[in-house]
Formats: structure tokens, C-alpha cells, sequence
């Protein structure tokens, strides 16, 4: 069976009357020659007439079979193999064609997603005209329902994607196009192991499905596969350290890459860096900045062929002044308010347990409660919420007024109650020097240093599980101890901290009630990594319901509507796929740019492991590999049909030169 690649040429055919019009006209018209004898030329003329009628049907079948040949060749015909096709209207094919970031790597035939798009072009053209074609990536639904000739145009249009779609849905879109049925798949990838292995292991026996797999060669790619900071808050003026994670998953070493920090779009910091073959370093840049306010910041190497993993963003706000709200006496604080005024970046508002209120708790970053038990339970709840988006909760329970609230308080944070308040003589023994805490306030205690004693503590009675000792007695018990309840952080104080004078006096008090309230705080994550569906919170202050969040990428000039809702102080957003860029994201409104949002492409389509073998398919479901016909195939013909075509048009040109020069000699 033959099948035309491009049929609308075919209406060229038509051309092919030319030459039998002209060859009619032709014979109406006479020349008349005046001879004074022409007895002699009759027996001529008997001889020739016939000779010359045939040489004219020669040259216009000739003359028509070239232009015919040469339309036909133009419409490329191909021999469609029966076996291979999908025959009639109630079949259709189905062809997911992977264009995730690993599709940027190379083989000796080129790039790979090319040689994807390439070979699905190839393959649907042989399939006849009726049967209905789906394409889907990893961007989801490219075409629903379109002819084998419109292929090559939807491939055109497909280009690589930050985010991959869950293997729930791709076997969910696998499915046959509407109003057909005995759909073939078809699955163009370089099949990453970390993605295809669960695919296979959860498709349905009973669905046809041929993998294609375009083999990569061995990627020398370097790439940046983490950065983060030594401490979880940023603050102007402190010496930040961030370290960043950089791998080689090559086969060669890899001397002098340097790795380049920038902050806010100025060059900071240059290092290089040697990696032997699959070697990972880490790097460590330490800056400080004296401003307040958004600061944007990407660590980039220069690698080819493999580029969506040579930078990686981040961002974060640098608050010029914290805000403290604390609960309970006026009178107990006061060691805390005098020092809170010296600093001069912290606000402290104390406030008694009945009146504290959502609108106080959503004013600070850090909240210091006396005695718990004595909240009510709704403001209880709502501490709790606040605490898990992100907010430091300090529990001073030296002391409790009642027992049985208390422990339903930190029973909510799933906490055990310390006994009552004991005498003792204990000697605060021991401090957690590596805690964010102390760890950039505090680098040694000498052993001769005097500690504060203790008189008063309520000890556990069990071990307080996910949590850190940060201060504890030469008995080994616990004086204050700190959990990671959501995104924030719960410290639990079981003596007492300020009126005991040896503590509130001692040099370590500074540093802990301090750091306590300048490393807290809810805020933009640092990093956020494209991945489908993405949802997260943004804190925001006042926001009008009637505004829209825009999403904003300079300086390519992108702007995106994200999906949004406004939930207390925090603006809940869903990408839904609709971000396929990295880089530094504007949230912006009506009032200007309120938040930086750092978007990373995920690092898991750099790391290798490909289902590469083809006994590693076969024993999956009993599917095959399907080589990529990009190497001479023997099963192929030598020549084109379209080849064949315009030999056979050279031929009747030939043919009709001798004839006319035949003719010419008579």
C-alpha cells in the first residue's frame, strides 16, 4: 500500500494536460509549401507520415510522464507496511513524548529530544490518513485528535519541561482517543530509571505499549546540586555562610570550574573547584550585608551540554527590626525588656495571658509565654498554627498555676509535662555550642568559667522525642530544651530564667534570648524547586480580597496569574504547572513587589540511571526495546520511492532528447 507524506501536491497532477493540449493545437495547424513537383516527395511522405505520428506520441507521453513522475516524487510516497499500521477509523495511536530537562543530553546522533520529536515524525507518517493521532508530554495534552500529517508541526512546537507529569496521570492520559478503541502506544524517552521503573511496574498488563528508547551517552555534566545556609534566619550585618553541594556524574576529572556567587545581581565571590569522576565537593562562601529588605542571590558554573542544572537560586528578606510579644508579668520580663531596648532591633510588647489576641500573634516572629495553661483553649489553637507556619514559641514553665491545662497545652505539641517545680543544687554543666542558637555567639566556654546554678527545676520524666538538649545540669538534666514543631521552633525553659539572677546576669543570657527572637520568624523559603502542582505560602500583610497576585520574572518579561488564596497572614499560591523557568520570581500587587520567590529546576533529572538495557524492559512487562532507526536499517529499500521517481523522470527526459534529435535528422 502506498502513502503520500505530502498529498496536496498531488493536485499538481493536472500540469500533466499541458503537453497533450499543445500536442492538439498542434495539429490544426498547416504549413502550406509551393513545390513545381511534388510527384517525388509522395512516396516520401507514405513513409514518414507514420514514423512521425509515433515519435509525436512518444514525446507527449514522454513530456507527461515527466511532469507526472516529478509531482509524485514531490508528494514523497512511501510503501506503508500493513503490519505496522493501525488500520481503520475505530483504532488510534497514542504517543508520549518525553521532553523533560534530561532530554538536553547527547548522543553521537545529536540531542536527544530532537531525535524524539524526529522519530515520532517518521513513524506517523506511515500511517494512513484517518487514523486519529494523540500527543502528549510532559506538559500534558499537546493534541488531541489530529491527522498523521499534522504531526510534524505539533512536534515543532514541543520544547523542553521544568516539571514532569505524576505517573498517575500519564497512565490516565493514556488512553484511547474518544470514539476509538485498540489505541497503540507508543513512549519516545530516554527512559531515567527513577521515573520509568514505576510506570512500568503499575501499567495495566493488558495495554499495548511499545517503548522507545533513545540511548544517551555517558553525560560529562557537572552540576550544582544543593546550596543552603549554616543558620536557618538571615539578619543584616551577621556573617552568613552558605555552602553549596557540586557534583561531578561524569567519567573525566574536571579541574578549575569556577563557581561564581552573585547577591542581587552583583558579583560576589569567585572559587574553583577540582572533581575527580563522580565526585561531589562542597564550597563555602561567607558574606555579610549591611541592608535590610529582599535579597536575591544565584550560584552558577558554566557546563555544556546539559544547562538547566548550572544555576541555582535563592532568596530571602532581612528584617530591620523583629518583633516580640511576651506574655505574662510586666514585672517578670524586665530583665528581658532591658535588653531587648539595648539592641535596638528588637520590639517587645508585653501583653497578660487574657489579652493576648490573633492580631498580636500575627505581629511577631517570636512569642514568650509564662505559664501556658493559662490560655484560653481558642488562643491555644491558634498559637499552635501560627507556631506550625513558622512563628518561635519560648515556654517558660519554671513554674504552673494549673497543672491539668498545662499539660493539655503541650500535649497539642506533642510534648511531655515535666513534673512539679523541685528544690535543687544543680550547676547548669553543659551547653549545645553547635545550635544555631549559641553557635555564632558563643565559640568556646573555658572549663574554669562559673555557670549559674540551679535552685529550682521540674525534671522529665521521659525523653522528649525530635528534640535538642540546648542546656542542661551536671545530673544530665534538662534546663532548656528546643523542638521544630511545622516550620518553626519550640523552646521549653523547665527553670527559671529570669528571676534567677545567676542566669539572667550570666553572659550566655544574652545570646539565647536574642538569637531566641532574631533566628525566628516565619518567611519565604529560601529555595522553592519546580516540581508539578507546586503549592506555597507567602506571609503577606494587609491584602484586599479584590486583588490578584502577579507572578513575575525579569528581565525576560514574564508574567503569570497563579492560582491563589488568602489564608490569615499568609497568600497560599499553586503554580499548577504554569511556571517552566527558574530563576528569582516577583510577587507583585497593587502596592509593588511584595516577595521573592526563588524557583530551582529539580536536581533528580541529573542524576543518572537509565533503564538502558533491553532485558531490563522485557522483564518489566514483557515490553521490548525498540531501537531508534536513525543507523541504516536493512529492512529499508536502497532507494526512496521518491528517488526511484525522479530517476524515472530523468529517463523520459533522456529518452525524449534522442527522439527530438532523431527527429531532426530526418
Amino acid at each position: 500500500m502506498v502513502q503520500f507524506l505530502y498529498p496536496s501536491v498531488l493536485w499538481a497532477l493536472w500540469l500533466m494536460a499541458i503537453p497533450l493540449i499543445i500536442h492538439l493545437i498542434n495539429l490544426h495547424r498547416h504549413k502550406v509549401i509551393y513545390f513545381s513537383q511534388t510527384s517525388f516527395l509522395k512516396r516520401v511522405e507514405k513513409e514518414s507520415r507514420r514514423t512521425r505520428k509515433l515519435n509525436n506520441l512518444l514525446l507527449l507521453l514522454l513530456r507527461m510522464l515527466v511532469i507526472g513522475f516529478l509531482v509524485l516524487a514531490f508528494s514523497v510516497p512511501r510503501m506503508l507496511d500493513e503490519n505496522k499500521s493501525v488500520q481503520g477509523q475505530s483504532s488510534s495511536v497514542v504517543v508520549f513524548v518525553d521532553n523533560s530537562l534530561s532530554m538536553q543530553a547527547e548522543n553521537r546522533n545529536g540531542n536527544l529530544l530532537e531525535q524524539a520529536k524526529q522519530y515520532v515524525i517518521k513513524r506517523i507518517s506511515t500511517f494512513p490518513e484517518t487514523t486519529p493521532v494523540k500527543i502528549i508530554s510532559h506538559t500534558g495534552i499537546i493534541s488531541e485528535k489530529i491527522n498523521p500529517q499534522l504531526v510534524q508541526g505539533v512536534m515543532n512546537n514541543i520544547t523542553y519541561s521544568a516539571t514532569t507529569i505524576s505517573v498517575h496521570s500519564l497512565l490516565q492520559l493514556l488512553s484511547p482517543v474518544e470514539g476509538t478503541t485498540q489505541p497503540q502506544i507508543w513512549i519516545v524517552s530516554d527512559m531515567q530509571e527513577n521515573y520509568w521503573r514505576s510506570f512500568f511496574e503499575m501499567v495495566d498488563t493488558s495495554i499495548t505499549i511499545v517503548p522507545v528508547q533513545i540511548d544517551p551517552d555517558s553525560p560529562e555534566n557537572v552540576v550544582i546540586d544543593t546550596a543552603w545556609f549554616d543558620t536557618p534566619f538571615r539578619n543584616a550585618g551577621i556573617a552568613q555562610n552558605l555552602r553549596v553541594r557540586i557534583t561531578n556524574r561524569g567519567t573525566k576529572f574536571r579541574s578549575n570550574i569556577p563557581v561564581r556567587l552573585y547577591l542581587n545581581d552583583t558579583l560576589t565571590s569567585v572559587q574553583s573547584i577540582d572533581l575527580e569522576q563522580t565526585e561531589t565537593k562542597n564550597s563555602s562562601f561567607t558574606f555579610s550585608l549591611g541592608n535590610v529588605g529582599w535579597v536575591r542571590g544565584r550560584v552558577e558554573i558554566d557546563d555544556y551540554p546539559i544547562v538547566f542544572d548550572n544555576q541555582y537560586f535563592f532568596s530571602y528578606y532581612v528584617n530591620p527590626v523583629r518583633h516580640v510579644v511576651l506574655v505574662g508579668d510586666e514585672e517578670y520580663y524586665a530583665p528581658l525588656l532591658k535588653l531587648y531596648s539595648v539592641s535596638g532591633q528588637i520590639s517587645a510588647h508585653v501583653v497578660r495571658h487574657e489579652y493576648l489576641n490573633p492580631g498580636l500573634i500575627d505581629s511577631a516572629s517570636c512569642i514568650l509565654v509564662r505559664n501556658p495553661g493559662q490560655l484560653s483553649s481558642g488562643i491555644a489553637e491558634y498559637l499552635h498554627q501560627s507556631v506550625i507556619s513558622g512563628t518561635s514559641l519560648v515556654l517558660l514553665i519554671d513554674e504552673t498555676e494549673n497543672f491539668e491545662a498545662e499539660g493539655r497545652f503541650l500535649q497539642s505539641y506533642s510534648l511531655p509535662q515535666p513534673g512539679r517545680t523541685v528544690k535543687t543544687s544543680a550547676m547548669v554543666n553543659e551547653i549545645n555550642l553547635q545550635h544555631y542558637i549559641f553557635n555564632r555567639a558563643v565559640q568556646s566556654i573555658d572549663k574554669d568559667t562559673k555557670m549559674p546554678n540551679i535552685e529550682k527545676l521540674r525534671r522529665f520524666q521521659q525523653f522528649i522525642p525530635y528534640s535538642e538538649i540546648l542546656m542542661a545540669t551536671d545530673l544530665k538534666e534538662p534546663v532548656l530544651v528546643a523542638r521544630p514543631i511545622g516550620k518553626g521552633m519550640v523552646f521549653m525553659a523547665t527553670t527559671e530564667m529570669m528571676k534567677n539572677r545567676e542566669i539572667s546576669k550570666h553572659p550566655i543570657f544574652v545570646p539565647l534570648f536574642i538569637n531566641v527572637v532574631q533566628f525566628a520568624g516565619s518567611g519565604v523559603e529560601p529555595v522553592f524547586t519546580l516540581v508539578s502542582n507546586q503549592c506555597f505560602d507567602v506571609p503577606v500583610g494587609d491584602w484586599s480580597t479584590n486583588e490578584l497576585p502577579v507572578l513575575s520574572l525579569q528581565p525576560d518579561g514574564i508574567q503569570i496569574i497563579p492560582r491563589f488564596q488568602l489564608n490569615r497572614q499568609s497568600l497560599s499560591l499553586c503554580l499548577h504547572n504554569q511556571v517552566q523557568r527558574s530563576g528569582i520570581w516577583m510577587l507583585q500587587a497593587k502596592q509593588g513587589n511584595i516577595a521573592n520567590i526563588a524557583l530551582n529546576y529539580s536536581r533528580l533529572e541529573s542524576v543518572q540511571g537509565y533503564l538502558g538495557e533491553e532485558d531490563q524492559l522485557r522483564g518489566l512487562r514483557n515490553l521490548s526495546k525498540t531501537d531508534i532507526p536513525f543507523e541504516v536499517n536493512t529492512e529499508e529499500p536502497i532507494f526512496a520511492l521518491w528517488q526511484i521517481l525522479v530517476a524515472l523522470a530523468l529517463i523520459c527526459f533522456v529518452c525524449e532528447l534522442v527522439i527530438l534529435r532523431g527527429v531532426s535528422r530526418i
